[in-house]
This record gives C-alpha cells, structure tokens and sequence, in this order.
C-alpha cells in the first residue's frame, strides 16, 4: 500500500462497489470507503471512513465488506477494475509487478497464460 501525492489525492475518483451501492465505493487509486449513513436508533451520524487493507498470504492487498450481517473479504484490485471498468472471470494483471499498487492505471485483465508470462517478464526486469 503506497502513499499518494497531493495531486493524485486531489484527482481521486470514487465508484460504487458492485452489490455494495451505497455501503462502500472505491477509488482509482484502490482506497475503499465505507460511506457515511445515519445509526438506526438515534439522530447520531457515522461519517465516511477510508478502510484499512490487508495482505493475504500472497501480498495482494483485501479488505473485508460486511453488507446485511455477512462479512466478505475481497481482493483490492478486483474491486477496482471491476467498479471502473467491467465484471469479468479473467484475472487480473498488475502492470508493473507490484501487487498492492492498486491504482486503476496499473490494473488490465488478461487470460490466465497472459498473467503467468507478464509475471515472468516482470520478475526479469525487476
């Protein structure tokens, strides 16, 4: 998880989850937010909150959603690509190698023979 600059901060877009609308949105650079809502007793608001991430054992960062009492973790750069772009079973590459940038940029889908032979190119020039 990397640290952003003021100008990308500033550029940031923030997307809808798929079957989480209006619970968590997502940006292009891969920050989720759980969005503000009212409690259910009282007049108390809970504001928007960035989550924070996780690595699983491979390094792709995830964040769990929790959405009418079930709880799910998902994997960072899936949300992305599919709240910017589109719902796919093709996995999904990230550019540059490295696994938790997560910015939309740096995200593509590709069959799964693509992803091993960019994995192996990558791991060459890195």
């Amino acid at each position: 998880m990397r640290d952003f600059t003021k100008e990308e901060l500033n550029n940031e877009v923030w997307k809808d989850i798929p079957d989480y609308e209006g619970i968590y949105q997502i940006s292009n650079l891969g920050r989720v937010m759980r969005i503000g809502r009212k409690k259910t007793r009282g007049d108390e608001y809970i504001p928007n909150k960035i989550l924070k991430q996780t690595k699983d054992k491979n390094w792709y960062t995830q964040v769990n959603l929790s959405k009418q009492g079930e709880s799910k973790m998902c994997k960072t750069h899936r949300l992305v690509i599919k709240s910017f772009t589109y719902v796919s079973d093709l996995h999904v590459d990230h550019i540059n190698g490295i696994r938790d940038d997560n910015r939309l940029e740096n995200l593509r889908y590709c069959t799964n023979r693509q992803n091993s032979t960019f994995y192996f190119l990558n791991k060459e020039t890195t």
